[in-house]
Parts: C-alpha cells; sequence; structure tokens
C-alpha cells in the first residue's frame, strides 16, 4: 500500500498503518495500525478472522474480526474499530482513544456532520410525542434521509442495501413484497430504477403515501436514474419527504421541522467539498465507467468526457460498441482523463479492464456506489467520502493542494 502522512508523523504512520496483506498465508495476522490498536483493546477487537482487505478506490482498508472489523480511511489517516456503540481511534500519538459511534475527535474526517467529542450535538432524535409512521425506503440511501428527518417518529425499512450486488439486477424476494404491506409511506427513485416497487404497490388494496423521486423532480423514465448524485436533486427530495411526514403526523410537524433543520447543518462538509472542487477544477476532465456519476459532475463542475453511449450501456446491463470501448482506452492510454471514477457496483470484465489501464498509466481511480456501502452511518458521511477522495485525486493528478 502507498500511504503518505506528514512527515512529523512519518515514524509513527510506518507503525500506525496496516500493512501489506499477504494473500498466500495460511492463517491471518494483524500488521501495522490494525495490530498496533488490537494490542491497546485485545479483548475489543478479539483475533483476526481473515486477511487484510485493501480497497484503494474506496480509500480503505479492513480485516474482519472475531467481534468486528478494523478499518484504515486513507481520508485522514486513521485506524479505527467499532462495537456498534462505541469506536476506538489512533490518535496523532498512536495512542488509542474511545468515543461514541455518533461523535468524532477534531483529527478525524466528519463527512457525516456528528458533534465533536466534548462538545453539544443538536437536541434532536428524542421522543415521539405520537406514534411513529411505517415507512419503506426501498433504497436504503433514501432510508438514511428519511430516518436523519424522521428520527423517532419514524420506523423505516430498507429493500436495497446490499453493497456488492447490483441494483440494477434485483429481483424482490416474497420478504420484500411483504414489506410493503402496513407501509403508511413508500420512498423510492422511479425513473425505471425500481419498477418492482410500483409492481408491488399495485397489487396492494390500501395505497400508502408515495414519495416517487423522478416525479418529485419532474423526471421522465429515460432521464438518469441516479438522482441521489445532484446536491440540487437531494435537497428536493428531502423536502418531498419532510412535507409528506407532516402529512402523515401533523402532531410531529414541529419534531420533523426540528430535525430537518439539524440535518441542513450535517450537509454542511457536503455542499463545501462540492464547492471547493468546483472552484478549484471546474471543467478538469474526467472519466466514469457508468452513468452514475454524471449529476454528480454537472454539480461538480467537472468535464465528464466519458462517451455517454458507452456509460448507459454499462448502467442498463449492455455491452457498449466498439468505437466507444475504444474511445475510452484512447482516453486512458492518451492521460485525456484526469480521473477514473468507477462505480462498485456495477463491475463487469470491460470495466475491471478500464480500471487496470488507468492503473498502469497512474490515472488515481475514486470507487462511486449505487447503495450506500457497509460501515457508512449517514447518507451525507457517504457521499462526503466519496467527494473527499474525488478532490485528493484531483489534487495528485494536477500536482495542486
Amino acid at each position: 500500500m502507498q500511504r503518505r502522512l506528514g512527515l512529523v508523523f512519518a515514524l509513527l504512520a510506518s507503525l500506525a498503518m496496516p500493512g501489506t496483506p499477504v494473500h498466500a498465508q495460511s492463517a491471518c495476522q494483524l500488521t501495522g495500525g490494525f495490530a498496533l490498536l488490537q494490542s491497546q483493546i485485545p479483548d475489543r477487537v478479539g483475533t483476526c478472522t481473515g486477511s487484510e482487505i485493501d480497497r484503494i478506490e474506496l480509500g480503505e482498508a479492513t480485516q474482519p474480526t472475531t467481534t468486528g472489523r478494523l478499518v484504515y480511511h486513507s481520508v485522514d489517516g486513521v485506524v479505527s474499530f467499532s462495537d456498534g456503540t462505541h469506536t476506538w481511534v489512533l490518535d496523532s500519538n498512536g495512542q488509542a482513544q474511545v468515543r461514541g459511534v455518533n461523535e468524532r475527535f477534531p483529527w478525524e474526517f466528519n463527512g457525516d456532520g456528528l458533534p465533536l467529542v466534548g462538545q453539544p450535538g443538536p437536541q434532536i432524535n428524542g421522543p415521539c410525542p405520537t406514534s411513529p409512521v411505517q415507512v419503506l425506503a426501498v433504497e436504503n440511501f433514501y432510508g438514511s434521509l428519511v430516518n436523519q428527518i424522521g428520527g423517532q417518529c419514524v420506523q423505516t425499512t430498507t429493500i436495497l442495501s446490499d453493497p456488492d450486488a447490483d441494483p440494477h439486477e434485483f429481483q424482490p424476494a416474497a420478504s420484500d413484497v411483504r414489506s410493503y404491506q402496513g407501509a403508511q409511506l413508500v420512498i423510492e427513485d422511479g425513473l425505471g430504477y425500481d419498477d418492482f416497487s410500483d409492481k408491488i404497490l399495485g397489487t396492494l388494496s390500501t395505497q400508502p403515501a408515495l414519495v416517487k423521486a423522478g416525479d418529485v423532480l419532474g423526471l421522465q423514465v429515460g432521464a438518469n436514474p441516479h438522482v441521489w448524485y445532484s446536491a440540487g436533486y437531494v435537497d428536493q427530495i428531502r423536502a418531498a419527504i419532510l412535507a409528506k411526514l407532516k402529512a402523515l403526523n401533523p402532531q410531529a410537524s414541529a419534531y420533523y421541522d426540528a430535525q430537518s433543520a439539524a440535518l441542513d447543518q450535517e450537509f454542511a462538509t457536503y455542499h463545501n467539498l462540492i464547492n471547493q472542487i468546483n472552484s478549484k477544477f471546474a471543467n478538469t476532465p474526467v472519466g466514469a465507467t457508468e452513468s452514475i456519476f454524471v449529476d454528480m459532475a454537472y454539480t461538480t463542475g467537472l468535464n465528464l468526457i466519458s462517451p455517454p453511449e458507452f456509460m448507459n450501456a454499462v448502467a442498463e446491463g449492455n455491452d457498449p460498441s466498439a468505437r466507444d470501448v475504444a474511445m475510452f482506452q484512447n482516453q486512458i492510454t492518451n492521460h485525456q482523463i484526469k480521473v477514473l471514477v468507477y462505480n462498485t457496483q456495477t463491475v463487469t470484465g470491460l470495466t475491471e479492464q478500464l480500471k487496470a489501464m488507468a492503473q498502469q498509466n497512474n490515472i488515481p481511480i475514486v470507487g462511486v456506489s449505487e447503495t450506500m456501502p457497509l460501515g457508512a452511518q449517514t447518507f451525507q458521511g457517504w457521499h462526503a467520502n466519496e467527494l473527499q477522495l474525488l478532490l485528493q485525486a484531483l489534487q495528485k493528478a494536477t500536482g495542486t493542494s
């Protein structure tokens, strides 16, 4: 692994960062920062149960243990371990410090917008003054938004949440169909992304309230369905969710308003990163393996030059034309793109080939995902992490800071 920290902490970093995984070894072992953290809280971490997994495009390395996962994040160089209630983090001196999962230390990247340790946070997520609204969020990122707006005044079920699956190929099980029964509010994407949801809704005798992102945005089938990668679209969807919750549960309107106002503040890092990329790297040419990044490229002012037909074909599970493949390959080998954005959930032999070509040509790769990945706490934290990785990749590619 090639990771860089400041010269001041160079020696410490050599101890703190995970070591290179040895895939051929017969038994796993903890090395580097993972071993250092485990040595200080052995009963919490337990012992490793598998080799370290390094996913450079996602900016993380992880290793499973008997009690959870050790994680290294390249956005801040931090090694941590969580049991679901508390998180232990190595500080700059290599000492384990403990915090709650809903707060952050000053040296950690805080894309979630959570309060810092020792500082009071907003007075939210209190008891609901009424019965909570029963919500079905088809995609887990919409579930994150409604849970943050609704607090304890919603009870939410999600369907699409597997970080390793391609949502475009999802087929609902009987248990998924049953999830719709009793839902007072259903939140879905529309635009052909989750057609199964409308089919299930059509079988219900009592129709729940519905927030369909495509309809909220006034878009038609055929438009790019990945609307959650547009900051402006997300703001409109959040407003629609808030309005629908208040209509369904008017006695909790003030509660929902307070939750939503707090969420506005927690989106600060997300919006700041978008503005920073736009101001420093507008019109920088980048490539993407799939159309998921189209709206975010527009939002950040980047110039996405990958063949549109290529990106759409991959998104729809079709084979791109030979002409578009050759054009994309030339953009990589001729260094016409500065960064390659790679959809980690729509993976084909061809996208893997392009990823390998980018690596061979020293073009930074940034991974993005269709649904919230394992370990992500909030929608804004997930996207802020991707944006921070994108910013760092652009800085590396252009030799700027």
